[in-house]
């Protein structure tokens, strides 16, 4: 059996130095000499991966995936590691700190985290984890907000590709729709286009380890049903 795995479509490396550059500039203007990731829109937007993980970005140097599920899976759909970047295995939050005075160069004196969406309990683990480092633990997420607010030439793209995908779901309701058609059958239908169009099936939200799913079809009483 073939166990081989290969990503439909990857963020082209290119595209992920750009972002780096870019919020490295912030990064410098606000001071920090590091700035950490951990709730999945922002790893993947410095990745283009989406594992169990948390991603280093030092303001002068290379960011870091440190991933506890799956590194395997995490080098094969990102581009980081060859040649930039780097893709890391870790056990525990422990091993944090050599990693990041490695990346860096030197230990960071202010360490950005995305305070926004971090859960207490989590930024009290990374707190206790990252004490050798001696680092000041400030927060960061308006800067992972500002940069990510101006699109790229490949993010635009990425953006029509995703109305062109929610013109197919319109598109198949309108189609499919008929009497008697029960919501569930509509709902199938209906999300079976759009994967076939290229939709995930989710939709990722600025929240720690929040996703949705892609949506739902309700009518009549049904949609004023509490569930």
């Amino acid at each position: 059996m073939d166990l081989s795995y290969t990503p439909s479509e990857r963020v082209p490396l290119q595209e992920l130095q750009a972002r780096a550059e870019r919020l490295q500039a912030l990064m410098r203007d606000a001071g920090l000499d590091g700035m950490m990731a951990t709730q999945n829109a922002d790893i993947y937007y410095l990745t283009g991966a989406l594992q169990q993980s948390q991603v280093y970005m030092p303001v002068v140097g290379q960011p870091v995936m440190m991933v506890r599920k799956h590194p395997g899976r995490a080098q094969a759909d990102s581009a980081l590691g060859n040649g930039w970047g780097k893709i890391t295995p870790v056990r525990s939050l422990r091993e944090l700190p050599a990693l990041i005075e490695e990346a860096g160069g030197a230990k960071p004196a202010t360490l950005g985290f995305e305070l926004d969406t971090l859960p207490v309990l989590s930024y009290q683990a990374y707190q206790k984890a990252l004490a050798p480092l001696g680092a000041q633990l400030v927060d960061s997420s308006f800067l992972f907000r500002r940069v990510r607010s101006i699109k790229s030439d490949y993010e635009v793209e990425q953006i029509k590709k995703a109305a062109r995908i929610s013109d197919v779901i319109v598109q198949a309701a309108k189609r499919l729709i008929r009497d008697g058609i029960t919501e569930t059958e509509l709902s199938a239908r209906v999300e079976a286009e759009a994967r076939i169009a290229g939709h995930s099936g989710i939709n990722r939200m600025r929240a720690y380890g929040q996703e949705m799913h892609m949506g739902h079809v309700l009518a009549g009483e049904s949609g004023a049903a509490y569930p």
